[in-house]
């Protein structure tokens, strides 16, 4: 069974959607369109808080959220953090695609779709698509950004992906050498070696040009302990890596006193200096593929 589609009480209205092949899975939220759990060989690849919110009323806490026009608070746009995508209910466009190989699901939401009062914070015309792809050991995830409108805006993106990890003070994450980086803890200073260690709080959003370079995160787990970052296209030039680590996450609610201990956020995005102008009819894409090995 490639899909299984759960519905709320009213038995029609769609609430999650698994895929499967063989012996792995994913599970998408139709609220946020977001990912709370992918399996390889039965082994979670992603964390998702305890504490987690699923019943709508705030955006899930983990898994892979999608981020959309903004990234964090923008003294402008007086958006909630992380914008709109994460916090409403998207349409399940069923499954496009399903091979011997993979199988895809799409999800669709639209400026027509959102609250009211937060598009008249951000009236812009859009249409997103997410498209949910299921490989042999591999999740790609692909997001288009259409611009339905009569004039030409601007917008932040990005996969906030909640790696599952045992310790991350024992992980290394290759890929970011000589990348430039903007620190907003100055917690960790700039790594000596090929890769990165976390000792501390980490927040960090940086600008990665050459997108052939995956990201890999050893993450000391079992049996499979490597997890790649691949960005592909064009879209994804900032890269972010989050850990709120300790004294931090007491002060997050619906995360809680040790949930830090169980992951690292690697976060292929065009946020900050990468942002984004579509024009009038103009499609914006991106996406990732993270493999497990």
């Amino acid at each position: 069974m490639p899909s299984h589609v759960s519905t709320l009480p009213d038995g029609k209205t769609p609430r999650t959607v698994t895929l499967t092949r063989e012996s792995d899975s994913v599970e998408i939220y139709v609220f946020g369109a977001t990912v709370t759990s992918w399996k390889v060989a039965g082994q979670e690849m992603l964390f998702v808080s305890p504490k987690a919110v699923l019943d709508g009323s705030k955006a899930i806490r983990g898994g892979i959220p999608v981020v959309f026009p903004i990234f964090g608070t923008d003294p402008v746009i007086k958006l909630p953090q992380h914008g709109v995508a994460r916090t409403s209910v998207w349409k399940f466009g069923g499954v496009t695609s399903e091979t011997s190989s993979a199988v895809t699901g799409v999800f669709q939401l639209s400026s027509e779709s959102i609250d009211p009062a937060l598009a008249a914070i951000w009236p812009h015309k859009f249409k997103l698509t997410y498209s949910v792809t299921l490989g042999k050991d591999s999740l790609q995830t692909k997001l288009d950004v259409e611009n339905v409108d009569t004039a030409e805006w601007s917008f932040e993106a990005l996969l906030h992906n909640y790696i599952a990890v045992d310790d991350p003070s024992r992980i290394k994450i290759y890929g970011l050498k000589d990348a430039s980086f903007f620190d907003k803890s100055h917690a960790i200073p700039p790594s000596q070696h090929d890769y990165i260690e976390l000792n501390h709080e980490i927040d960090r959003v940086h600008t990665v040009a050459d997108r052939s370079v995956p990201i890999v995160v050893e993450t000391m787990r079992s049996p499979k302990g490597v997890v790649r970052v691949e960005r592909e296209g064009r879209g994804f030039d900032s890269l972010v890596l989050w850990n709120p680590w300790a004294t931090k996450s007491e002060n997050i609610v619906d995360l809680g006193r040790d949930a830090w201990s169980h992951f690292i956020c690697v976060e292929p995005g065009a946020v900050d200096k990468s942002k984004v102008t579509v024009k009038p009819r103009e499609t914006w894409t991106a996406k990732q593929t993270i493999r497990a090995a």
